[in-house]
């Protein structure tokens, strides 16, 4: 829960810091960016067993989508 709260933290640190130094286009890049964090981060902390799984299949291609687009 720490490390949760302490990533939640620096996200936002870096959201402010972000808009400050450059434009608010970059902080929708970096908020698409937290989600595919956020994703990493469930499947490593929730040790899921990822064969097979559909939604983890599509959730995997939209992510890609985004990141690519």
């Amino acid at each position: 829960m720490i490390i949760y709260v302490l990533i939640y933290f620096l996200l936002q640190v870096f959201r402010i810091i972000t808009i400050k130094e450059f434009s608010p286009l970059y902080r929708i890049v970096a908020d698409c960016l937290a989600f595919v964090y956020m994703f990493i981060y469930e499947l490593i902390t929730n040790g899921r067993d990822i064969s097979y799984n559909y939604k983890f299949v599509i959730t995997i291609i939209c992510y890609i989508m985004l990141v690519f687009s």
